[in-house]
């Protein structure tokens, strides 16, 4: 008779320790995050930026934090919300594919720079490109202290429990930082294509939408019904698969010229009316008595 080995035993529980909270819902990579907050002793209370990327089933969402022992603070953040309703995306068309984030990415590194004053001194990639680029500091060759500028804004990547797979949607918003003019240290084997020599003509594709123009046109020779319906939205706010590009150039102009962030007012809603608690027997009569004795008073004093 084989006997099973009793592996959780009292002595087990005893040396069992719950994981954290936001690991246990999935939310956080502590190992990873533990290596991009650690600050070096001598650097004080200096803050150690990130650019936090996250994806959800229909927007894409990029903020730049740094960590305090309070809790995280955020310096600036931008979503695909905002690219319909400030800069012109017509409809919601494509608000979480990689153009989407490529978007998101750009208009949050436009963003914080312009907070920061540093977007006339940095302007990024001007032109749209696929080419890998990195900002150059403007101090190169300045030997005078006092006629040096600031050097250009770093931060690090934070993609959290997501898989860094090549051609993942996180690289696209990495990819808009980087040509909005932060300094991101990456590299672009996980760009779509990999580094290939020809990488740079595939990403300018995913920058200007043209991968899925290019499906738009393939799904509507084999199936014209799943067309219509697959895209739909795209029907209604007229986008097809020529005019993607202008759409998506329109939109990355519109975020240069005012990528600050406006605070809407928000509409409280109305006061409700706060309904007074029903009197009992005895404290309805004791009303009453007080109401007599204080008319009667009053009757006296006249």
């Amino acid at each position: 008779m084989a006997f099973v080995k009793l592996v959780k035993n009292n002595a087990h529980f005893k040396r069992y320790q719950t994981k954290r909270r936001r690991r246990r819902e999935g939310k956080t990579d502590y190992r990873a995050r533990k290596r991009l907050i650690t600050q070096d002793k001598n650097k004080f209370n200096t803050p150690k930026y990130r650019m936090i990327v996250r994806t959800s089933n229909r927007y894409v969402y990029c903020q730049i934090a740094w960590a305090t022992t309070k809790g995280d603070r955020i310096l600036a953040a931008a979503c695909s919300k905002e690219l319909p309703l400030k800069y012109g995306l017509p409809g919601a068309v494509g608000l979480k594919n990689w153009t989407a984030c490529y978007a998101t990415g750009f208009l949050l590194a436009r963003r914080v720079l312009k907070k920061l004053n540093l977007d006339e001194l940095y302007k990024g990639q001007e032109e749209v490109s696929g080419e890998d680029y990195t900002v150059k500091s403007n101090n190169e060759g300045k030997k005078d202290k006092k006629s040096k500028d600031p050097e250009p804004f770093r931060v690090c990547l934070d993609v959290g429990l997501q898989t860094t797979s090549t051609g993942a949607r996180i690289f696209g918003a990495l990819k808009g930082a980087l040509d909005g003019g932060l300094d991101i240290p990456h590299s672009v084997r996980r760009y779509p294509c990999g580094d290939q020599e020809d990488f740079a003509e595939t990403v300018h594709e995913y920058i200007l939408g043209k991968h899925v123009a290019g499906y738009m046109e393939h799904l509507e020779e084999e199936d014209p019904e799943l067309y219509k319906t697959h895209f739909s939205k795209y029907h209604e706010a007229d986008v097809n698969a020529e005019n993607m590009e202008e759409v998506w150039e329109s939109v990355y102009e519109k975020i240069r010229e005012d990528p600050a962030h406006v605070k809407t007012e928000k509409k409280l809603p109305p006061k409700k009316k706060i309904k007074r608690a029903k009197l009992c027997a005895s404290q309805r009569q004791d009303r009453i008595r007080q109401k007599m004795e204080s008319f009667q008073k009053a009757q006296a004093d006249e």
